[in-house]
Protein backbone atom coordinates (compact mmCIF):
# COMPACT_ATOMS: atom_id res chain seq x y z
CA UNK A 1 0.00 0.00 0.00
CA UNK A 2 0.96 3.30 -0.88
CA UNK A 3 -0.60 6.52 0.23
CA UNK A 4 -0.48 8.68 -2.43
CA UNK A 5 -1.78 12.54 -3.53
CA UNK A 6 -1.58 14.35 -7.10
CA UNK A 7 -0.47 17.98 -7.11
CA UNK A 8 1.75 20.76 -8.70
CA UNK A 9 5.19 21.06 -7.24
CA UNK A 10 6.43 24.36 -6.30
CA UNK A 11 9.69 25.82 -8.55
CA UNK A 12 12.64 26.41 -6.64
CA UNK A 13 12.65 30.22 -7.55
CA UNK A 14 9.13 30.42 -5.75
CA UNK A 15 10.27 27.82 -2.70
CA UNK A 16 12.26 30.36 -1.63
CA UNK A 17 10.69 32.96 -1.58
CA UNK A 18 7.34 31.03 0.45
CA UNK A 19 10.55 30.00 2.76
CA UNK A 20 10.47 33.45 4.28
CA UNK A 21 7.17 33.12 5.17
CA UNK A 22 7.35 30.58 7.94
CA UNK A 23 8.06 31.56 11.21
CA UNK A 24 11.35 30.22 12.67
CA UNK A 25 10.25 28.64 15.77
CA UNK A 26 7.91 26.33 13.91
CA UNK A 27 10.99 24.03 12.89
CA UNK A 28 8.86 20.88 13.72
CA UNK A 29 5.63 22.01 11.47
CA UNK A 30 6.97 23.83 9.13
CA UNK A 31 7.16 21.82 5.49
CA UNK A 32 10.92 22.11 4.06
CA UNK A 33 10.47 24.14 0.74
CA UNK A 34 11.52 20.72 -1.43
CA UNK A 35 8.12 19.91 -0.61
CA UNK A 36 6.22 22.86 -1.32
CA UNK A 37 3.33 21.51 -3.58
CA UNK A 38 -0.55 22.77 -4.87
CA UNK A 39 -2.59 19.23 -3.75
CA UNK A 40 -5.13 18.76 -6.76
CA UNK A 41 -6.31 15.48 -5.70
CA UNK A 42 -5.75 13.40 -2.47
CA UNK A 43 -5.77 9.63 -3.37
CA UNK A 44 -5.49 8.02 0.43
CA UNK A 45 -4.01 4.49 0.35
CA UNK A 46 -3.50 2.56 -2.80
CA UNK A 47 -2.57 -1.04 -3.15
CA UNK A 48 0.42 -1.59 -5.20
CA UNK A 49 -0.67 -3.45 -7.97
CA UNK A 50 -3.20 -0.50 -8.51
CA UNK A 51 -0.41 2.21 -9.26
CA UNK A 52 0.51 1.03 -12.78
CA UNK A 53 -3.66 1.54 -13.19
CA UNK A 54 -3.68 4.69 -11.92
CA UNK A 55 -0.62 5.77 -13.68
CA UNK A 56 -2.26 4.66 -17.24
CA UNK A 57 -5.19 6.69 -16.00
CA UNK A 58 -3.72 10.11 -14.96
CA UNK A 59 -1.71 10.02 -18.41
CA UNK A 60 -4.87 10.17 -20.58
CA UNK A 61 -5.52 14.00 -19.26
CA UNK A 62 -4.44 16.61 -21.44
CA UNK A 63 -3.65 20.15 -20.23
CA UNK A 64 -3.09 23.65 -21.56
CA UNK A 65 -0.46 25.10 -19.80
CA UNK A 66 -0.99 27.88 -17.74
CA UNK A 67 0.42 30.56 -14.88
CA UNK A 68 -0.17 31.24 -10.86
CA UNK A 69 0.90 33.22 -8.66
CA UNK A 70 1.13 33.14 -4.63
CA UNK A 71 -0.32 36.33 -2.45
CA UNK A 72 -0.69 36.35 1.04
CA UNK A 73 -1.01 33.82 3.78
CA UNK A 74 -3.85 32.54 5.93
CA UNK A 75 -4.81 29.78 8.03
CA UNK A 76 -7.50 26.71 8.25
CA UNK A 77 -8.98 25.99 11.18
CA UNK A 78 -10.73 28.47 14.23
CA UNK A 79 -9.17 31.41 15.79
CA UNK A 80 -8.09 29.34 19.16
CA UNK A 81 -7.00 26.52 17.35
CA UNK A 82 -5.39 26.84 13.95
CA UNK A 83 -4.19 23.87 12.10
CA UNK A 84 -2.64 24.84 9.09
CA UNK A 85 -0.61 27.78 8.07
CA UNK A 86 -1.02 28.68 4.15
CA UNK A 87 -0.10 30.24 1.04
CA UNK A 88 -3.19 31.41 -1.19
CA UNK A 89 -2.62 30.87 -4.78
CA UNK A 90 -3.95 32.42 -7.44
CA UNK A 91 -4.01 32.48 -11.68
CA UNK A 92 -1.80 35.03 -12.91
CA UNK A 93 -4.16 35.95 -15.85
CA UNK A 94 -7.47 37.39 -15.33
CA UNK A 95 -9.24 33.64 -14.88
CA UNK A 96 -8.29 31.15 -12.08
CA UNK A 97 -10.25 28.33 -14.66
CA UNK A 98 -7.06 26.52 -15.74
CA UNK A 99 -6.50 25.42 -12.38
CA UNK A 100 -9.94 24.00 -11.45
CA UNK A 101 -10.24 23.00 -14.79
CA UNK A 102 -7.40 20.68 -14.36
CA UNK A 103 -8.43 19.69 -10.75
CA UNK A 104 -11.87 18.48 -12.81
CA UNK A 105 -10.04 16.70 -15.50
CA UNK A 106 -8.36 15.03 -12.90
CA UNK A 107 -11.66 14.37 -10.68
CA UNK A 108 -13.45 13.20 -14.54
CA UNK A 109 -10.67 10.56 -14.61
CA UNK A 110 -10.67 8.76 -11.47
CA UNK A 111 -14.64 8.73 -12.10
CA UNK A 112 -13.41 6.52 -14.23
CA UNK A 113 -11.73 3.54 -12.63
CA UNK A 114 -11.46 1.73 -9.41
CA UNK A 115 -10.75 5.40 -7.45
CA UNK A 116 -14.01 6.74 -7.67
CA UNK A 117 -14.20 6.99 -3.95
CA UNK A 118 -10.55 8.62 -3.87
CA UNK A 119 -12.12 11.48 -6.28
CA UNK A 120 -15.08 12.04 -4.34
CA UNK A 121 -13.88 12.89 -1.04
CA UNK A 122 -16.65 15.58 -0.65
CA UNK A 123 -14.07 18.58 0.35
CA UNK A 124 -13.79 21.48 -1.59
CA UNK A 125 -10.84 22.44 -3.88
CA UNK A 126 -9.30 25.33 -1.89
CA UNK A 127 -5.93 25.77 -4.08
CA UNK A 128 -2.90 26.42 -1.30
CA UNK A 129 0.31 25.15 -0.28
CA UNK A 130 0.43 24.49 2.97
CA UNK A 131 3.77 26.45 5.07
CA UNK A 132 3.45 24.86 8.37
CA UNK A 133 1.58 22.01 10.22
CA UNK A 134 0.06 23.71 13.61
CA UNK A 135 -1.30 20.54 15.31
CA UNK A 136 1.16 20.57 17.79
CA UNK A 137 2.42 24.06 17.98
CA UNK A 138 1.44 26.04 21.33
CA UNK A 139 1.99 29.42 20.52
CA UNK A 140 0.87 29.59 17.27
CA UNK A 141 -2.36 31.14 18.50
CA UNK A 142 0.36 34.15 19.37
CA UNK A 143 2.39 34.31 17.04
CA UNK A 144 -0.56 33.53 13.49
CA UNK A 145 -1.73 37.63 13.72
CA UNK A 146 1.85 38.80 13.45
CA UNK A 147 2.31 36.15 10.46
CA UNK A 148 -0.71 36.81 8.69
CA UNK A 149 0.15 40.40 8.73
CA UNK A 150 3.71 40.11 7.72
CA UNK A 151 2.39 37.80 4.86
CA UNK A 152 -0.64 39.38 4.04
CA UNK A 153 0.86 41.76 1.24
CA UNK A 154 3.22 38.71 0.09
CA UNK A 155 3.37 38.60 -4.06
CA UNK A 156 5.72 36.10 -5.58
CA UNK A 157 6.76 35.87 -8.86
CA UNK A 158 4.53 34.31 -11.18
CA UNK A 159 5.57 30.17 -12.42
CA UNK A 160 4.30 28.29 -15.14
CA UNK A 161 2.52 24.93 -14.66
CA UNK A 162 3.29 22.67 -17.48
CA UNK A 163 2.86 19.38 -15.45
CA UNK A 164 1.45 17.77 -12.54
CA UNK A 165 2.84 14.77 -10.38
CA UNK A 166 2.08 12.06 -8.62
CA UNK A 167 3.75 12.06 -5.62
CA UNK A 168 3.92 9.29 -2.36
CA UNK A 169 3.56 10.25 1.02
CA UNK A 170 5.51 8.91 3.78
CA UNK A 171 4.89 10.74 6.93
CA UNK A 172 7.87 9.57 9.08
CA UNK A 173 10.16 10.37 6.49
CA UNK A 174 11.19 13.89 7.42
CA UNK A 175 14.16 14.88 5.22
CA UNK A 176 12.00 13.12 1.87
CA UNK A 177 8.60 13.06 3.14
CA UNK A 178 7.18 13.32 -0.53
CA UNK A 179 8.60 10.64 -3.03
CA UNK A 180 7.65 11.59 -6.61
CA UNK A 181 6.27 8.74 -8.39
CA UNK A 182 5.52 9.93 -12.24
CA UNK A 183 5.35 13.39 -13.63
CA UNK A 184 2.33 14.39 -16.60
CA UNK A 185 3.28 16.53 -19.42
Amino acid sequence: MARLFIAIPIPENIQEQLQSLQYEGWEEGNVIPKDFHITLQFLGEIPDHQIPNLIRSLERIVFANFRLQIRGVDFFGKNDRPHIYFAKVFSADEGFDELFDLHGLIQDELNMGPFKSAANDHKKFKPHITLTRLKNIYDSVEQLPRLLQLGGDFVSEEFEVNYFALYESRPFKANNRYQLIEKFF
